[in-house]
């Protein structure tokens, strides 16, 4: 009888009958509800744990910044200069200069640091290595340089700069046709 008067409280004077399957059906809905309140919480913890590291990373200098990063072409002779800019409020970590043909297709030109032409000419290794260490501090300029002629052998129609969040940035004021022209 108790059975019967709870739905009566709940429900008013429709007729209603207590089954099995009613309270299956009410403990799959709370499970349901249960999980859902859950995962959401999961992935707001995780979220709010993902953007406390990434800044603590990023004032660390162990993470790029968001910048924004300002890379203008220059050409020098046999030479395209990239003067970079971050203009950003936090440390930006490059990884590497990325040309993509017209077929889309990565490549990476062996850039040339200013302490490089006093050490001599580097290896590709050595040349993506001394980039991939570059750090740029909020307000600071780096000024690297391609040869036009790698530039030319890889088909490069375009230029970017990544890095270490894997943000591309486009180089501004190259002109891939000019390239043809230039040698």
């Amino acid at each position: 009888m108790a059975a019967a008067g709870l739905p009566q409280a709940l429900f008013g004077n429709i007729p209603f009958n207590w089954t099995t399957m009613d309270f299956q059906v009410i403990i799959y809905v709370v499970i349901g509800l249960g999980c859902a309140i859950l995962v959401a919480l999961l992935f707001f913890i995780d979220s709010a744990f993902d953007s406390l590291t990434d800044w603590f990373f990023t004032k660390i200098g162990w993470s790029s910044g968001r910048g924004p990063l300002v890379v203008v072409a220059e050409r020098n002779g046999d030479e395209l200069t990239l003067k970079m800019q971050n203009q950003g409020q936090e440390k930006l970590k490059l990884v590497a200069v990325e040309g993509r043909d017209g077929n889309n297709q990565r490549h990476f030109p062996k850039p040339r640091l200013a302490e490089d032409d006093q050490n001599g000419i580097p290896t590709e290794k050595q040349a993506l290595t001394s980039f991939s260490k570059i750090v740029l501090n909020p307000q600071e300029s780096q000024v690297v340089n391609l040869k036009l002629s790698d530039l030319l052998a890889l088909g490069c129609s375009s230029l970017a700069i990544i890095d270490s969040n894997g943000k591309v940035w486009p180089v501004q004021r190259f002109n891939a046709n000019e390239l043809n022209h230039a040698l």
